[in-house]
């Protein structure tokens, strides 16, 4: 929804890890590969978007617990766009986030 809004292209890094993998989901590669296997995976999907603008990016709550996860989400284009250079971070729950944004799309 909010990419759609701020006609942004959207990613979610945890379905370009699973279409990385065969789209098996994230849990089963959790089993077979382990965490910190995932983590790297997910790193890559970052390190890759990091150099777009426009950006809307979903991330599970763990993407944020590597600080070079952070750095991509920091760095050159990714966090620039056209609300004056400035990357926003929404946390928030799907619902929540519906609820908000439903007015706006009226």
């Amino acid at each position: 929804m909010l990419a759609n809004t701020l006609k942004y292209a959207f990613f979610d890094t945890d379905t370009m890890v699973e279409m990385t993998h065969e789209k098996r989901p994230v849990s089963d590669i959790f089993k077979e590969y382990g965490e910190e296997y995932f983590r790297e995976c997910e790193a890559e999907v970052l390190k890759q978007l990091a150099p777009y603008k426009n950006l809307v990016v979903a991330t599970g709550g763990g993407a944020v617990i590597r600080s070079l996860n952070w750095s991509y989400l920091h760095s050159g284009k990714f966090k620039r766009d056209q609300l004056g250079g400035k990357g926003t971070h929404l946390c928030a729950f799907a619902g929540c986030t519906a609820s908000f944004l439903a007015p706006h799309n009226q």
